[in-house]
């Protein structure tokens, strides 16, 4: 149910990896997503798309769930494209393939009404991820003041937290298509 992407092992692989997304899940048009970042860099990374914000400290881990309502595409391109370990000038796409860690993807097909499917369930995708990392502990003491990312501990990202996690989202997702099939 839910798509896994995962961590590139090797750096240099950024132009393929970037076909793999347009190919498997570029065509998704809508749905939610949760990205985990490990920055184990002294610089900071930052989002370049306004006014430049710290989204992963030096050395540390965050996640960012979300949505996309114009293709996952474009969404993943943006974080590609936006995140930043040195404001001025940096190659597009530095930071990104080097803290990202795995990515999960939810594919939400139109509703037949006009309102946003994957508007209409981002606030419970993200809760219930935050509950269950507040669960299992993962939750950093130290928070950044960009609300939709949050800070977790470094290291949290092992292949037994992957599969728990990946367990939790297919769990949320069944509840989500469940919800949608019933206001469809």
């Amino acid at each position: 149910m839910v798509h896994e992407l995962f961590k590139l092992q090797d750096t240099t692989a950024a132009s393929r990896f970037s076909e793999q997304i347009a190919q498997e899940l570029g065509g998704i048009n809508q749905g939610l997503y949760l990205f985990l970042f490990e920055n184990s860099h002294e610089n900071h990374i930052f989002d370049s798309n306004t006014k430049p914000k710290i989204v992963v400290p030096k050395k540390s881990a965050a996640i960012k769930p979300g949505k996309f309502e114009n293709t996952f595409r474009n969404r993943f391109y943006g974080y590609e494209k936006d995140m930043k370990f040195n404001i001025s000038n940096e190659i597009a796409g530095e930071a990104f393939l080097q803290s990202f860690c795995h990515g999960y993807v939810l594919d939400l097909p139109k509703s037949t009404s006009s309102l946003s499917t994957a508007r209409i369930f981002e606030r419970y995708w993200i809760e219930e991820i935050f509950h269950f990392l507040e669960n299992e502990g993962a939750l950093s003491l130290i928070q950044n003041k960009r609300a939709e990312w949050r800070m977790i501990n470094y290291g949290t990202f092992t292949p037994m937290f992957n599969e728990k996690i990946l367990a939790h989202l297919n769990r949320i997702a069944g509840n989500i298509l469940n919800m949608k099939t019933v206001i469809s």
